[in-house]
């Protein structure tokens, strides 16, 4: 049986039992299967696997070091042996690991998971080839499970789509998404007492991924930014450094890009004058943040209109609005100019953040239809934080998103304003509404037709994204 050292770091099970349970399914199916479980850094992928991999007999874990093929080929021999008692042979091939994998689970339910699979189309492009050679000559009665987990989205996709030797092989695709609110919101209830307000704050400062939501231990915003992020002995004091030195080669290029985007320059034309590259160097770079990191995204007005692009993780557009321009200072010791401008701009930052949990929940709260597409609006200086239309394109909830208590005279004079700014919008049906902290009886707003949320609905709405995508061969 595996040993496996089982460190809990959010001290329970959380928000993971649908990713587990599909893994379960495919175990217990008996047959071939080749799952690839994917996701950025530090959202849960290794966790998920030792907890899946907990208790079961024939299972073996391996992960794809920074080495030679002839190491890696080595050390992953000498795993299968430890945790499978099956022998390879001397300087084994990867043909010779494969095969007799694969022969090996004739008679029994085998199980492999395959640490940042990625590093392989790096360091021996021929290990793939030989996956796919086995997977079509001796998967037929086999009753192998192969586990591809990588942290490099781009790379992990690509590795499986049209004209790739895997393409096609893939049994179940599963992507681990860091946490929505809704999530991060129950797991800071439990873990440290926080009330939806104060998970919201720390949802602002540390986003959704779980390790960085499991290192809080007060429900001060403030106080866990300046131990965690204002703190130059802190992990997360280095990790937006370290993880783009890790993974690209013209980091310092990125780096500009994503401080650029955390100082409110949002268009293509302002990234491209600011940077002084070209167009086609431009779209390269936000691609790799896009696509290959799941850092940054490319979000089009509701309607059609110019697209703007922003940090996608809340910890990374706290670290580069706050922490980046205060190193100098941070680096001798000195947190006070950074605590301050996070105080003072603490307002304005938690507006964009709760504009973006609106969206988030938008899907699940309700309302008069059910939302086809959820977004924003903005046109010649006007906005609207949260729209969503229905499928037909008839019927619109227009919403706007204030991080304040409102008075229910502050509520009607917001929806009367949207309601102007509304009549630029083409559908037929429009549902107006308000989301704030709290609003003064929200139920007269109802009464007069209106839509009214507070973050105690957002926070218990039910927006568990589906993160699964099973293909069947």
């Amino acid at each position: 049986m595996i040993n496996i050292l089982m460190i809990n770091m959010l001290e329970q099970f959380f928000n993971r039992e649908k990713e587990l349970d599909f893994l379960e399914r495919a175990y217990r199916s008996q047959g071939f299967e080749l799952i690839v479980v994917y996701g950025r850094r530090r959202v849960g992928k290794t966790f998920l696997m030792k907890k899946f991999l907990q208790g079961k007999r024939d299972a073996a874990y391996f992960y794809v070091p920074d080495a030679s093929p002839a190491t890696i080929r080595s050390q992953l021999a000498e795993k299968i042996y430890e945790q499978l008692g099956i022998r390879m042979e001397y300087a084994a091939t990867w043909a010779q690991i494969f095969t007799k994998l694969f022969r090996a689970a004739k008679q029994r339910r085998i199980v492999i998971v395959f640490d940042e699979f990625q590093r392989l189309l790096d360091i021996d492009r021929s290990a793939i080839s030989e996956l796919q050679r086995a997977v079509d000559e001796e998967s037929q009665n086999s009753k192998l499970m192969i586990v591809c987990t990588g942290s490099s989205i781009g790379l992990m996709e690509r590795m499986f789509h049209y004209g790739q030797p895997l393409y096609g092989r893939a049994t179940g695709i599963l992507k681990i998404k860091p946490f929505n609110f809704s999530q991060a919101y129950r797991l800071l209830a439990a873990k440290i007492g926080a009330n939806p307000v104060e998970a919201a704050e720390l949802y602002g400062l540390l986003g959704g991924t779980p390790y960085y939501l499991s290192l809080a231990r007060s429900t001060s915003w403030l106080k866990e930014a300046e131990r965690l992020l204002f703190n130059n002995t802190s992990p997360l004091y280095w990790e937006p450094e370290l993880l783009l030195k890790t993974e690209l080669r013209e980091h310092a290029t990125y780096f500009e890009i994503l401080r650029l985007l955390a100082a409110g320059k949002n268009s293509f034309s302002e990234l491209a004058g600011s940077l002084g590259t070209s167009k086609t160097s431009l779209s390269y770079y936000l691609n790799v943040l896009i696509k290959d990191l799941d850092l940054v995204e490319r979000e089009e007005p509701i309607g059609g209109g110019r697209p703007i692009y922003k940090i996608k993780d809340n910890y990374f557009k706290f670290w580069f609005r706050y922490v980046f321009p205060h190193m100098s200072a941070l680096e001798m010791g000195e947190a006070s100019q950074a605590l301050e401008h996070s105080k003072e701009d603490h307002k304005t930052y938690m507006g964009q953040i709760f504009q973006e949990i609106v969206k988030q929940a938008a899907w699940h709260l309700k309302m008069p239809f059910k939302p086809a597409r959820v977004g924003s609006w903005w046109k010649k200086g006007a906005e609207i934080d949260v729209v969503a239309v229905d499928a037909r394109g008839r019927q619109a909830a227009l919403i706007e998103a204030k991080w304040r208590k409102l008075s229910l005279k502050q509520a009607q004079k917001t929806l009367q304003q949207l309601e102007q700014k509304a009549a630029a919008l083409p559908y037929p049906v429009k549902h107006y509404g308000i989301a704030a902290i709290t609003i003064e009886n929200p139920e007269k707003l109802r009464d007069q037709g209106y839509l009214a949320y507070q973050i105690q609905d957002i926070a218990s709405a039910d927006t568990d994204f589906d993160t699964i995508n099973n293909i069947t061969r």
